[in-house]
């Protein structure tokens, strides 16, 4: 058994913004081994060797299809109790505007992916790592600059 204060898994998302201010989420499957059947941030483990950045952004592709070509803004950086077993998650979490639509995104993992309201979102059935980074970045000046960036861009 790890010692509870160990880093047992290195994950990294990303939080798209599109232009009406929604948030792209994923609602893990039931035979997720983490969390089933709660909303999460899309993104998933960094493999060694590979940089969070990239592994955020590779998650993103393998999860919805969706690829960032712009850069990405830092939201979370720490270690969070991890869900299923003793010691600590490290998590990276980023942010960037997208242009993507709903009918861009094609579900490669979990039960569904989709944009949600800002206001939506406190009723969802969050992940405990989602439901201390949302708030958080929802109440956060850097979501509605994404917004804006992503109508412009």
């Amino acid at each position: 058994m790890s010692d509870p204060a160990e880093v047992v898994a290195t994950v990294a998302g990303v939080l798209l913004v599109d232009r009406s201010r929604r948030v792209l989420l994923q609602l893990r499957d039931s035979a997720a081994p983490v969390n089933p059947d709660k909303w999460s941030v899309v993104g998933g483990h960094v493999e060694p060797g590979e940089l969070p950045e990239a592994a955020a952004r590779r998650e993103v592709l393998e999860e919805s299809a969706i690829v960032i070509d712009g850069p990405l803004e830092p939201v979370f950086e720490g270690a969070l109790p991890a869900s299923n077993r003793r010691g600590l998650t490290y998590w990276y979490v980023y942010a960037a505007p997208t242009a993507a639509r709903d009918e861009d995104i094609v579900v490669g993992e979990g039960a569904d992916i989709v944009f949600v309201e800002p206001a939506a979102i406190a009723g969802l059935d969050l992940a405990p790592s989602a439901a201390l980074i949302l708030p958080e970045f929802l109440g956060s000046p850097l979501h509605g600059s994404l917004a804006e960036r992503a109508a412009a861009g």
